[in-house]
């Protein structure tokens, strides 16, 4: 999934503001993760990108049995 947001750091006392996009991923490994990180640096000409990694659990759940 990826969701539009609005980044900002401060420096020298100064608010900085820019696009920024969230892109959520499920079902990969970190390897794989730095690889497209790495593409992103060099399409969106950045520095840096943050990466956040969550441990979930995901079920299907149907109810209860009655």
């Amino acid at each position: 999934m990826i969701r539009k947001a609005q980044g900002g750091w401060k420096s020298d006392g100064k608010l900085y503001q820019e696009y920024t996009i969230v892109i959520y991923l499920s079902d990969t490994t970190l390897d794989k993760v730095h690889t497209a990180a790495d593409e992103m640096i060099k399409t969106f000409n950045q520095s840096s990108v943050l990466i956040q990694e969550n441990q979930t659990k995901t079920e299907f759940y149907g109810g209860a049995d009655e």
